[in-house]
């Protein structure tokens, strides 16, 4: 028998809501920009790179982000989002606090190997810090 978070995770994957056509574009700009960012370093971004990289107009980025601290701020926050959501589902598979522990120390290992170029761009804002 399902758990109630496990319904409600349920739910929510079968019934999220759509994302607006405008929001999906800002999160395309966002994930190419965790591309550029990762290949060309924090001052090495420039918004027509990260248009290129995206497929979209400069003036659409610059539209989205008035600069490119707020694009890296978001981007990171989309990196943070993307390393939460792997360590939740790798705890919740688990239920006790030795294994949950566990779970979230693989998580972070599973997830740099998943995802390096969010490791390159979150060690960068690490280093930026």
């Amino acid at each position: 028998m399902k758990s109630d978070h496990q319904k409600a995770a349920i739910y929510n994957e079968l019934f999220a809501p759509k994302l607006s056509y405008g929001n999906q574009k800002t999160l395309q700009i966002i994930d190419a920009a965790i591309e550029c960012y990762a290949e060309a370093g924090i001052d090495g971004v420039t918004m027509d790179q990260v248009a290129t990289e995206c497929g979209v107009s400069r003036p659409l980025v610059i539209h989205d982000f008035n600069s490119k601290h707020e694009l890296f701020d978001l981007v990171v926050k989309r990196i943070r989002l993307n390393f939460q959501r792997v360590a939740i589902e790798a705890i919740q598979t688990v239920d006790t606090p030795t294994a949950r522990l566990k779970a979230y120390v693989q998580s972070t290992f599973d997830w740099t190997v998943k995802y390096p170029t969010h490791l390159k761009v979150w060690m960068l804002y690490l280093y930026q810090c």
